[in-house]
């Protein structure tokens, strides 16, 4: 998102958080033991994580992240403006058309991709919906307060939607996963975005309707308001990045940029170089392994050496197939993925980065992950206003010392080839008690040295 710190400090209130499932390919993650080449699986360092628990959300109505999902797309023009949607445009930035293709990737092609084949976007559109009043109506009817994003006014015109449609769709066809919630409702409107900020009605965001209402057995769920308006932003005849960005809130997957740098610690963070940061205003690349371990996009192993001192292992190209090993010093399979502890994948400018590279080498990247819950449930940390960042990129072997939002990312950030991870700390100053160091890499594989 194209934000200013003031907006995105706006905008905290109403991002989601998400939810998983499914199955993924981190098994080409290998090890050998450092004193015999021929460990048995039982005795091998290297443990697979059971992912079952769903990633925590604010409004319990996530889409599901996995199988094929059906989607309502709904371009919505107003009575009171001549500007109307074009709905060629909007079907290219969901799919693509005959005669327009997205510059990056259309919405079911990234997702696609991104989940290595787990999730299909099935989108029905509605090409010429017109609402029942004014731009004005529905724009005064959210208020702009500080924290408070109110969003009734999206949330009215989502319900009058689904009304008006009701005689022509059953509804229960657009909840994959069965639960009882619409699983994804996109709302493309026509109205000119407001890149002043005045009225950030007219942005884009993901928000959920609170009712209990039902339509053929089934509650409305998350939607995504967004100004067709970004789909020719910087220029470009189809622009995607920022409809892409929205939809992963769909899931769950939180903002991981600094909405106001005033609250919170300023250590940490990924510098733009995530599809859920930003990068100058406009969101960059892929999702990053923990986001991908949250969706059940891929299943992340992690290291017990128990006794021994060291092994080697092998990484695959993440983007390949979501090889993703964590390490940590007591790692609690019940707990899952909510803890804290370090996340190693092997990063390459391949696949699905080659259109947009967060970096232009291979290299390791760590990440250092806080995803504790606190009493409710709900997640303890956010890359905004908490005591420490939800997610950081360690940069160096100096003692946790983090890539930081306020500097441009660079590809010094990722470890290659002859660099050691020797000293890395927990949030409490404690040290973990691995290290690593980058033996080799190539376009198939990086190996690791992994020793106490």
């Amino acid at each position: 998102m194209n934000l200013k710190k003031i907006t995105l400090f706006l905008m905290s209130s109403f991002l989601l958080m998400g939810c998983g499932g499914g199955d993924s390919s981190s098994s080409a993650i290998q090890s050998s033991n450092s004193t015999s080449n021929s460990v048995s699986e039982a005795l091998s360092p290297i443990h697979q994580i059971n992912i079952s628990k769903p990633i925590q959300t604010r409004s319990n109505r996530a889409c599901p992240s996995l199988g094929n999902v059906k989607a309502l797309v709904i371009n919505v023009n107003f009575p009171d403006e001549v500007k109307t949607c074009d709905p060629n445009l909007t079907k290219a930035a969901f799919e693509g058309t005959d005669t327009l293709t997205p510059e990056w990737y259309s919405v079911k092609d990234f997702y696609k991709q991104s989940s290595y084949d787990q999730l299909n976007f099935e989108f029905v559109y509605e090409e010429n919906y017109t609402a029942s009043n004014s731009s004005s109506y529905f724009g005064n009817k959210s208020n702009f307060n500080g924290d408070d994003y109110n969003t009734n006014g999206s949330r009215a015109l989502y319900k009058e939607i689904i009304e008006y449609y009701n005689d022509k769709y059953d509804y229960s066809e657009f909840d994959s996963n069965k639960d009882g919630i619409i699983d994804a409702v996109f709302m493309i409107y026509a109205h000119p975005v407001d890149y002043t900020y005045k009225n950030m009605f007219w942005w884009a965001y993901t928000s959920w309707y609170e009712g209990n209402e039902t339509y053929d057995n089934v509650k409305l769920g998350n939607f995504v308001w967004c100004g067709q308006d970004f789909f020719k932003k910087d220029n470009q005849e189809c622009n995607t990045k920022t409809i892409i960005h929205e939809a992963s809130h769909l899931f769950g997957i939180d903002d991981y940029y600094d909405y106001d740098t005033s609250k919170g610690t300023q250590k940490g963070g990924l510098a733009g170089a995530d599809l859920m940061d930003n990068d100058n205003g406009t969101p960059c690349g892929d999702h990053n392994a923990y986001s991908k371990a949250l969706l059940s996009w891929t299943k992340p192993k992690y290291i017990d050496l128990g006794n021994e001192t060291e092994t080697t292992i092998t990484l695959s190209p993440f983007e390949e197939n979501g090889d993703t090993l964590i390490l940590a010093n007591n790692f609690d399979e019940e707990k899952e993925l909510y803890q804290e502890y370090f996340m190693l994948e092997y990063y390459t400018p391949t696949k699905i980065m080659e259109k947009d590279q967060p970096f232009s080498v291979n290299g390791i990247r760590v990440l250092h992950v806080s995803s504790q819950l606190d009493s409710k449930g709900k997640f303890k940390y956010n890359n905004t206003s908490s005591l420490y960042k939800l997610i950081s990129q360690v940069t160096t072997s100096n003692g946790g010392t983090y890539i930081n939002e306020s500097i441009k990312r660079n590809d010094s950030t990722l470890f290659v080839q002859g660099e050691k991870l020797e000293k890395c700390e927990y949030n409490n100053g404690d040290l973990l008690k691995y290290k690593f160091e980058v033996i080799s890499l190539d376009s198939n594989q990086c190996t690791l040295r992994i020793y106490k």
